[in-house]
């Protein structure tokens, strides 16, 4: 455990430091940002291949395979017919086939693709440094994803370049639709399932504070949502059977089991913030709809999970989004002439933080989700 611990431990600091660092106009907090992202990515690359449960299939054995193949054409026939290697997406066997070429190394790999999957995230965080503490928003992703990205390694860069499309869009940027529709297409090449990362932009584009609509208009769109996604199993295998999808995406609909693996209390700690989270809408000013709407679909698809894993999927890529909704500046920061000793925004901020410790020592430390504890250096 304590690699994990001086890792975000030491993260955690530079981090507070970057983050007043960026409060100041006369400062650069770009070699400080670099430290946030490199110390994670780090240890990433020193883990044991059995750190990680799919560590050796989808790092070791793509990387060794890819060294040993001269012609990328031949490496992608050659993963399209091999049942270790059929669900690569063609970007990340065109990003391992050059990795490979390159370093010759797995544990480079592992690195580089760690670095990237925390670049998207300090991005994202960065591009919403004026709504979002860096500080909380890193927080939350080493304390619910970090681990989870050792396994879902693929899934995970992919995820992290979701939430910063989702930033962009946040961020009222020029063409911002136009620019999230490139980076989640970009994604897609990696995994397949990044198409979920539309489904928080849709809900942006529905739920944004230039919107009115009544509270009627937003419960139905939501119901309506949530009943197509519990539905989109039956829908994909109806375009499978009739040849407008490949079945190669079936298993991202039709496999897995999920649900019954948590007891109630594993349950109470995964929506635990959620609590925290609701006492601190009256003090949200700016995307208050957005992230209660987005809230709401993730507890529905994560409570609905026994329907279908692609509904885990879908919580997954919801649960990403948590580093932008727990993180807004508004819950944690006391106004400056405020008289009460103890502020809701301390409270808040406290029970937040430990909310995420909860879950780590549960899910990691004890449950061991993701088979990543205890660490193993690389020997």
């Amino acid at each position: 455990m304590w690699p994990y611990l001086v890792c975000f431990g030491l993260t955690g600091l530079i981090v507070y430091y970057n983050e007043k660092e960026n409060q100041k106009e006369d400062r650069n907090p770009w070699i400080s940002a670099l430290f946030v992202i490199l110390i994670p990515a780090i240890l990433a690359g020193l883990r044991d291949y059995s750190i990680g449960t799919d560590t050796t299939n989808v790092i070791k054995s793509a990387t060794n395979l890819a060294g040993n193949i001269n012609s990328f054409k031949s490496f992608i026939l050659f993963t399209q017919n091999n049942a270790l290697f059929e669900r690569f997406d063609v970007g990340y066997s065109a990003f391992v086939f050059i990795l490979a070429k390159i370093f010759h190394n797995p544990q480079i790999t592992m690195f580089i693709i760690s670095l990237l999957t925390g670049l998207f995230v300090y991005l994202s965080l960065y591009k919403m440094r004026n709504e979002c503490s860096i500080l909380m928003g890193e927080l939350v992703f080493l304390f619910t994803q970090y681990n989870a990205s050792y396994n879902m390694i693929r899934q995970s860069l992919a995820m992290a370049m979701g939430v910063s499309a989702l930033s962009i869009v946040l961020n009222e940027d020029e063409r911002r639709y136009l620019k999230a529709i490139i980076i989640i297409v970009i994604a897609m090449l990696l995994h397949s399932s990044a198409f979920l990362s539309f489904i928080p932009i849709i809900l942006y584009a529905f739920y944004n504070d230039h919107r009115r609509t009544s509270l009627f208009k937003d419960a139905t769109f939501i119901l309506v949502l949530v009943i197509v996604m519990t539905s989109i199993t039956s829908i994909v295998s109806f375009l499978i059977e009739h040849g407008i999808l490949n079945e190669r995406y079936s298993h991202y609909f039709t496999e897995g089991q999920i649900s019954a693996n948590f007891s109630a209390l594993g349950v109470l700690i995964y929506f635990l913030p959620f609590i925290f989270f609701a006492c601190g809408i009256p003090l949200m000013q700016t995307n208050k709809k957005f992230f209660i709407a987005i809230s709401i679909v993730e507890i529905a698809c994560f409570t609905l999970t026994n329907i279908s894993f692609y509904l885990y999927r879908v919580a997954s890529y919801l649960m990403f989004v948590r580093i932008l909704s727990l993180s807004q500046h508004d819950m944690y920061t006391v106004p400056p002439r405020s008289k009460t000793k103890i502020p809701l925004q301390w409270g808040l901020w406290v029970g937040v933080f430990l909310s995420l410790i909860i879950y780590f020592a549960y899910f990691i430390g004890y449950c061991n989700l993701h088979e990543t504890y205890p660490f193993i250096f690389m020997q």
